[in-house]
């Protein structure tokens, strides 16, 4: 074989080999975040994402060995050609080829560098959104940003209800494999999904920055729940799971001073009060209760209590379950400690009047009117999940202790 044939196929296997390391580098950052970590090693809340990887991986090592040698090997057939032309055409593939390597190179380090600034930065707001808030903690993997908390809200509870389910807010398990996922790698939806009567019936749509889901204005029977009194002075009530959680815009965490991040949507965009993120007052949201702001997409909650606060999902979001009893997938799931089958009170002409929390935040009592007169239920809770309700009823006039061991499922 000529030397002229040797050096074509020494160029061609320099190249593959040159490029390789760069192709390599892109791929194994194509799935994965920096600092995507398995989930017994998440980072908890007050952390910082940790620096952006410096170099490709080290599965690129032997290509790029192989390449060197292939360069030495070009090198080698040029040094020793002593026809002018070979030696030219030679040297200046060789120059092509590094020139092409160190750009492709470069260009897909940038790229890396990019996405990694865009989702760190993202990391860093929720975390100061949800930091507001003891009792609340996160984490956050490659894909999801995960908000954990018992359930329960620092205000008052209750109060103002006048039509009650009898069910009673208990602290819940929103910890690790159950904690509330938002998504890092937002994206529209082709045709978003509309939150209303005919969608999203079960299930949470956001979560508060406070750690309290978000439900649909329509209850599960297909009615505004704020319009039949079943909501307290803050929009919350307790589901079946004797899970507490709000049905209108918590506008109560908004500062009508300062720029707000009061919830998540579960399709991971953020949902602001009525200041835009740079102190301006809100501009003209479109048809999802939300806009495109300085390069990013956010919704607003409004000043208004009236259904609906969000129109649609404008991010993709994975359903389960049929119309109308859909809800977002995956979130986590509540469980009461006494089952599907509460103690009923069986009140006429009910108004709640009063909640307290007591000292040691084991335990409320709920104070309410009975046909006006006065009644209450007394309950507390241990960490071993063992609850005690003592239930003072007025018609007709009795007193009824219950005790329950919630067996997590």
């Amino acid at each position: 074989m000529s030397s002229s044939r040797y050096l074509i196929i020494a160029i061609l296997f320099a190249w593959a080999m040159t490029i390789s390391p760069a192709l390599g580098h892109a791929l194994s950052h194509s799935d994965a975040r920096p600092w995507a970590v398995s989930p017994k090693h998440q980072t908890r809340q007050h952390t910082s994402p940790p620096a952006r990887e410096a170099s490709p991986k080290n599965n690129a090592i032997p290509i790029k060995t192989a390449g060197l040698f292939a360069l030495g090997l070009l090198l080698l057939i040029i040094f020793r050609n002593k026809k002018h032309k070979t030696l030219h055409l030679g040297f200046v593939c060789l120059v092509g080829i590094a020139a092409a390597n160190c750009t492709t190179t470069a260009n897909l380090t940038n790229l890396t560098d990019t996405v990694s600034d865009t989702i760190t930065s993202q990391i860093e707001t929720m975390q100061a959104a949800f930091s507001r808030y003891t009792g609340v903690t996160t984490f956050y993997d490659a894909n999801y940003f995960y908000v954990e908390s018992n359930g329960l809200p620092e205000h008052n509870i209750m109060v103002g209800i006048t039509t009650w389910n009898d069910q009673l807010p208990a602290p819940q398990h929103y910890i690790q494999e159950n904690a509330w996922p938002i998504p890092l790698n937002t994206e529209y939806a082709s045709t978003p999904m509309a939150i209303d009567s005919n969608n999203f019936r079960r299930g949470a749509i956001g979560i508060a920055v406070n750690g309290i889901p978000i439900f649909n204005p329509y209850n599960a029977s297909g009615l505004i729940s704020y319009d039949i009194g079943e909501l307290d002075e803050f929009g919350g009530h307790t589901g079946r799971g004797d899970d507490y959680h709000y049905h209108i815009s918590p506008r109560h965490l908004d500062n009508p001073s300062t720029p707000t991040i009061l919830a998540y949507a579960l399709d991971g965009y953020p949902i602001y009060g009525e200041i835009e993120p740079d102190g301006a007052t809100m501009t003209a949201r479109d048809s999802y209760a939300g806009h495109e702001y300085q390069g990013s997409y956010h919704y607003h909650y409004g000043q208004s209590d009236a259904a609906p606060y969000l129109v649609a999902f404008r991010g993709n979001v994975a359903v389960e379950g049929s119309a109308p009893e859909t809800q977002v997938t995956p979130q986590p799931r509540s469980q009461s400690p006494r089952g599907e089958h509460p103690y009923s009170i069986n009140a006429t002409n009910l108004l709640i009047t009063g909640s307290t929390k007591h000292q040691d935040g084991h335990g409320y009592t709920i104070n309410y009117r009975d046909n006006n007169q006065s009644a209450s239920v007394t309950y507390t809770w241990t960490d071993a999940d063992v609850f005690t309700y003592t239930f003072h009823d007025v018609d007709p006039v009795r007193t009824v202790t219950q005790t329950f061991t919630r067996i997590l499922r």
